[in-house]
């Protein structure tokens, strides 16, 4: 890809649109801090630390560089690291005119990586504050709307009341003091604690609420999923509300005391943080278009980028449609050049998917990635899947109820989608609908096979085995009948069995479909059932792993009989074919001598293409045939 250097950054743009271009770093041996648009990246920095002033009480901490990455960088600038302090190996002393240059470069490389690492952790720290100050915004009209403030105050009211009531102490002056409120965010974990100590500590003057915010926040230093919840806090009197910082501080509960009032306040705060939460995605944009030009490399006169990446063949047109678009928006008249480029480099994988196969192919890819041209075993587990499923699960009220919900997520799925629900739960439901969709189909299907309904059979066709003992059931009474299966020869319990020479009718036959209700009488049968079921599930199982080292033995033999063939068929006949055009040709052709004349004739299929005197049987225009047979014919020779 040959890209015209103005406008790079408008067709990579267009690019980072497309799911499938890969770029190649052709500028790995350069080191990051040192690359070309390395003061781009950091003037967008510096944007992101511009727009963090937003949130008057953010504070940047400092952060600790990692020695692994500082070690990582030093080998990219070719110092060498002589080994470390644990190591009992001998370490040559090196010059000092080495120490000096190891020492600048330390102190180089500690500069940049306090700078840009700061400003990524700082980046996060904003959006999270930001994300939080969002969801107070819209959880407090929840609390002020719904009426929790006047709730509050009367309530605050009654419990100064029996405080006063019990101390004997009249409380005036905090009385006269307005009702003030805190409103913050807190993990959740630490809720019901948060509550408890602030109850205590503020006598039962402090009125809390809290509610749970949907959505999973990242941590800004381990990056993993973080619950929390918004609190609202009101009380009487500075007093309770220094108690109520110190509570907070003690928590870790983080507070946002400009919170408006006042609906209309909140709306226009709440839109002021979502322009900034898209200026902030901008600037994140802007500076991953540069981070990727940091991975072309110029051309021999420095006007133009020159980049390689990984792109599907059936995607090269719109990729040049991508670039060509790029172009136009910069206003450039150069047309950028893309070439497919043939190399020995083993390619990615790139799987295309859709909204109904994602599912199936994360479940694969959750084993592993195929190879490039490897088998994706991905569409075959769009039918193993679900039907292994079923032959375990095997009921058909479950496998109904599983259906309706699959059916209900994929029928809502616009609705529900445009409603962008945070929580975690939901999303792996949703985002399986389809899957939960044709496990609940396939196992209403094994239900019906194992004829079981919420643990319980149906009888549609009516069972061939019929009850062997009419007589003695209709005759006798319960009692008696209980004695009877009742004795044995040790005490024991008899069970009754149905003999097939007596029990079964033999011109019904067999249960026409599926499992005979009959053997919801039986006394194993749950141990008959499950075994059945899972029995099942596991042959069928290693079934399909079979399957797939049968198909690469398949294809192994493949192998085997293609290459001999390959590389000694070919030779081999085309000497057949040569043999054989020579041997039709002698036999075709023949020799008449006239012994009396001195003449020969050459007959090639009965006729005679040339003849020759004085015994010279070497025509000029007649091509060598090699070997020619020489027939004597009778009538000449005298």
């Amino acid at each position: 890809m040959i890209v015209e250097r103005d406008a790079a950054f408008a067709c990579v743009a267009e690019l980072g649109k497309k799911p499938y271009v890969q770029f190649k770093d052709l500028n790995a041996d350069v080191n990051s801090f040192q690359r070309m648009f390395a003061k781009d990246i950091r003037r967008f920095d510096e944007m992101e630390r511009k727009l963090s002033g937003i949130l008057n009480n953010f504070k940047i901490k400092a952060h600790i560089i990692v020695i692994g990455f500082l070690e990582a960088q030093i080998r990219k600038d070719n110092n060498t690291i002589l080994g470390s302090v644990e190591s009992r190996d001998p370490v040559e002393v090196m010059p000092h005119h080495e120490i000096n240059q190891l020492e600048q470069t330390l102190v180089d490389l500690e500069r940049d990586v306090i700078h840009m690492n700061n400003s990524d952790q700082q980046l996060k720290r904003n959006y999270l504050e930001l994300k939080e100050w969002q969801h107070v915004l819209e959880k407090a009209d929840q609390f002020f709307e719904g009426g929790i403030s006047d709730a509050a105050v009367h309530e605050i009211e009654q419990q100064s009341a029996a405080a006063e009531s019990e101390a004997g102490i009249a409380l005036h002056s905090a009385e006269k003091e307005p009702t003030g409120y805190v409103v913050g965010v807190i993990l959740t974990e630490k809720v019901n604690a948060f509550e408890r100590i602030l109850w205590r500590v503020c006598r039962r003057t402090a009125f809390v609420r809290h509610i749970e915010i949907e959505e999973h926040l990242e941590h800004p230093e381990t990056g993993e999923p973080i619950k929390e919840s918004v609190f609202i806090i009101f009380y009487n009197g500075e007093r309770l509300r220094s108690i109520i910082d110190k509570v907070c501080e003690g928590f870790k509960a983080r507070q946002y005391n400009q919170c408006p009032r006042t609906s209309p306040d909140r709306k226009t705060a709440l839109q002021q943080v979502q322009a900034s939460l898209n200026d902030m995605q901008m600037v994140r944009v802007h500076k991953s278009i540069y981070s990727t030009l940091n991975n072309f490399t110029f051309d021999g006169i420095g006007k133009f980028f020159v980049a390689e990446c990984w792109v599907p063949l059936d995607d090269v047109q719109a990729v040049r449609e991508a670039l060509e678009t790029g172009v136009s928006k910069h206003g450039s008249t150069v047309k950028p050049v893309l070439n497919v480029v043939h190399t020995s480099e083993m390619p990615p994988t790139y799987n295309r998917t859709n909204k109904f196969t994602a599912v199936f192919q994360g479940i694969v890819d959750s084993y592993g990635v195929a190879s490039y041209l490897e088998l994706n075993p991905a569409p075959y587990t769009i039918i193993t899947f679900p039907f292994i499923f079923s032959c375990m699960f095997g009921d058909l009220g479950h496998g109904v109820l599983m259906f309706l919900c699959g059916l209900y997520l994929v029928v809502r799925e616009r609705n529900l989608e445009a409603r962008q629900i945070k929580d975690e739960i939901f999303n792996m439901f949703f985002g399986g609908r389809y899957i939960i969709l044709l496990m609940g189909l396939f196992s209403m299907h094994a239900g019906l096979v194992y004829n079981d309904a919420f643990a319980k059979s149906f009888s549609i066709f009516g069972s061939a085995w019929k009850n062997p003992y009419p007589v003695v059931f209709a005759f006798s009474s319960s009692e008696q009948i209980g004695k009877w299966l009742n004795h044995s020869e040790h005490g024991k319990e008899m069970l009754v069995e149905l003999p097939s020479e007596f029990a079964f009718m033999k011109q019904s036959g067999p249960y026409p479909f599926g499992l005979d209700p009959i053997w919801n009488l039986a006394e194993n049968k749950l141990n008959f059932a499950n075994s059945m079921k899972m029995k099942l599930s596991v042959i069928l199982g290693i079934a399909q792993m079979t399957f797939g080292s049968f198909l690469e033995a398949i294809l192994v033999i493949i192998a085997v009989l293609c290459i001999p063939i390959m590389l000694f068929g070919k030779p081999i006949h085309i000497l057949m074919h040569q043999r054989r055009a020579k041997r039709a040709v002698s036999d075709n052709m023949s020799v008449r001598i006239n012994m009396q004349k001195d003449e020969t004739e050459l007959v090639k299929n009965g006729r005679k293409p040339s003849k020759t005197a004085n015994g010279d049987h070497s025509g000029e225009n007649e091509p060598s045939h090699g070997v020619i047979a020489s027939h004597h014919d009778e009538a000449s020779l005298r």
